[in-house]
């Protein structure tokens, strides 16, 4: 998926350099508003370039593996896959109309701590879920787009066909 995204950013690049390139070429004879043109250009590229960047150091720190969250083994689940990051324990999937769905919980989201324990490893999110059964509620923090939220969730028994 990540060799897919780059191969994607490189097409991308190309094809801007190239209408870069041909976009100069055709206003260089108009002075002042070739100029501007040609730095809201030179700017799109950077920002493209920048956000490629951007999507690397976040794969680099992010990792690929995740791990599912459940409570007291197979019996009580939450619903979400997380994995942990030098960001913190960040929400990599949620199972809709799951519990953590249902509490509003998102992918990208990172968890600050569960029923008052701070999760800054994924063993610390198993841990505070640790001894708990389906139809308890957790108190979750998190954070959104530098906003920090608390939401409750009610545990649930495992469906069948979910890891």
């Amino acid at each position: 998926m990540r060799a897919w995204l780059v191969g994607q950013l490189g097409i991308l690049a190309r094809g801007l350099a190239r209408d870069l390139a041909r976009a100069r070429r055709a206003i260089a004879a108009q002075t002042a508003r070739g100029r501007q043109l040609r730095i809201g250009l030179a700017v799109a590229l950077v920002g493209l370039i920048s956000a490629g960047a951007t999507y690397g150091v976040t794969t680099v720190l992010v990792g690929s593996g995740s791990t599912t969250v459940t409570a007291n083994g197979a019996h009580t689940w939450l619903g979400i896959d997380v994995v942990g990051s030098q960001l913190g324990i960040m929400v990599t999937d949620v199972v809709p109309n799951g519990p953590a769905a249902k509490a509003g919980l998102q992918s990208g989201d990172l968890l600050t701590s569960i029923n008052s324990q701070p999760v800054n490893t994924v063993d610390a999110v198993n841990a505070a879920l640790a001894g708990l059964h389906s139809g308890d509620q957790v108190t979750i923090v998190f954070t959104r787009a530098l906003s920090s939220y608390t939401t409750l969730a009610t545990l649930a028994s495992r469906p069948s066909g979910h890891p």
